[in-house]
């Protein structure tokens, strides 16, 4: 869980995987359901492949992005 203002948050999970499938969001999508709309985004984050392009879609309330991807949005979206 990453705080963000007017008691909102970001669910995040950390993959040690190189591939994301969307059967890796289930559990962070149950529990956003259960937060309400508390939760305003669902992150599954993962390591870049070096051969791969880097995708962002994963499953439908959900998105996927690379450690390099994550710690840019962290840092650049304080507010949201």
């Amino acid at each position: 869980m990453v705080p963000r203002s007017n008691a909102r948050f970001w669910l995040v999970e950390a993959k040690a995987s190189k591939t994301v499938q969307p059967s890796m969001a289930a559990p962070m999508l149950s529990l956003a359901r259960a937060t309400g709309d508390r939760a305003t985004r669902r992150i599954v984050v993962y390591r870049k492949s070096r051969t791969g392009t880097a995708f962002t879609a994963l499953a439908k309330g959900a998105e996927a992005l690379t450690l390099e991807q994550f710690v840019r949005k962290i840092n650049n979206g304080k507010t949201s």
